[in-house]
């Protein structure tokens, strides 16, 4: 209830997503020693070595930068605007674009991805 309230009062005061900022940052808190652990596990056990642990960190690495253009993306819908006549001018019919965001979710991609 308290971590919930605390949300709420970070979305309030306008910093973000409350309860999308306490998740992530308890993903990134244990990041180390989750990284620790893998490194550990990769050289003493049976587990591949430091090749696989390599290839592990490049696939996270990836994963995280293609969620980010995912969020940052943008799709712009065209919009024709109709022409107007006044008097003996002739105005608008233009072409502009609406941009419309690929991933309305916000940060949680972004989040799920680190997890």
């Amino acid at each position: 209830m308290f971590v919930m309230w605390l949300g709420e009062r970070i979305t309030e005061k306008g910093i973000g997503n409350g309860i999308s900022l306490i998740i992530m940052i308890g993903i990134i808190a244990r990041l180390p020693f989750a990284l620790k652990e893998e490194f550990d596990f990769k050289l003493t056990e049976s587990g591949g070595g430091l090749v696989i642990f390599l290839i592990e960190l490049a696939a996270l690495f990836a994963v995280i930068m293609i969620t980010i253009l995912l969020v940052q993306g943008t799709r712009k819908i065209p919009v024709q605007y109709a022409k107007r006549v006044v008097g003996n001018r002739q105005y608008g019919g233009v072409r502009q674009y609406i941009p419309l965001k690929v991933n309305a979710a916000g940060v949680m991609p972004i989040i799920f991805a680190q997890a």
